[in-house]
């Protein structure tokens, strides 16, 4: 029997501790934490059929620039795709089809399909952030993260999300500071807690 992610996600593993490894992977990594592949991989272990894990290590070593790594992720996302039925695992693993493509528009027409399915998804989300990121597409990294947020008002990191992309664009650094704030009260260890000790924010 498939599990639940603490987002109320559907997955395709019936392993709890495989779970438990893939969101502690997923949140290292949104808090820009070390570790993160590490666990991922361990992940693997518990459940080497859990796709959604080998496309969060696909996803990792993408933004690592280890394309070593990303080749072989994508190997095995590949062999279980056939296999993949939730909706929502079977779209990361086209995302990570294309990433190995390198095609970027597909690959973002993906994503944004992903996130608009399912706008509490972390790893889709850090993924599309960053896509806009390097796109230097701040306007439409805010308009994501107020989706995410909306979906999820109390939840930190859409909370740092939003937060973040509010002060980078200048649209609102008041309300940036606002929702940072309530997103270190909510979450002392998350990375607007980075922001303001190397002075992105006021302390």
């Amino acid at each position: 029997m498939a599990c639940t992610d603490t987002q109320g996600h559907t997955v395709s593993t019936s392993s709890s501790s495989a779970l438990a490894a893939y969101e502690q992977g997923a949140n290292l990594w949104i808090r820009w934490r070390g570790g993160a592949m590490e666990v991922l991989d361990s992940a693997i272990a518990d459940d080497p059929q859990f796709a959604l894990a080998h496309c969060a290590r696909a996803y990792l070593g993408w933004r690592m620039g280890r394309g070593d790594i990303v080749v072989d992720a994508h190997q095995q996302v590949m062999a279980l795709a056939d296999d993949v039925h939730d909706p929502r695992e079977h779209l990361h693993t086209q995302v990570v089809e294309a990433i190995r493509q390198h095609d970027t528009a597909t690959t973002l027409h993906r994503l944004e399909a992903l996130v608009e399915a399912y706008p509490t998804d972390h790893v889709a989300i850090q993924v599309l952030s960053f896509v806009y990121s390097a796109r230097g597409d701040k306007q439409r990294s805010l308009t994501q993260a107020r989706r995410s947020l909306t979906a999820s008002p109390h939840n930190p990191h859409f909370l740092t999300m939003t937060a973040f992309y509010l002060e980078q664009s200048n649209t609102d650094p008041d309300e940036g500071l606002e929702l940072g704030l309530r997103a270190l009260a909510a979450d002392p260890g998350n990375l607007y807690k980075d922001q303001v000790s190397f002075g992105v924010v006021p302390a």
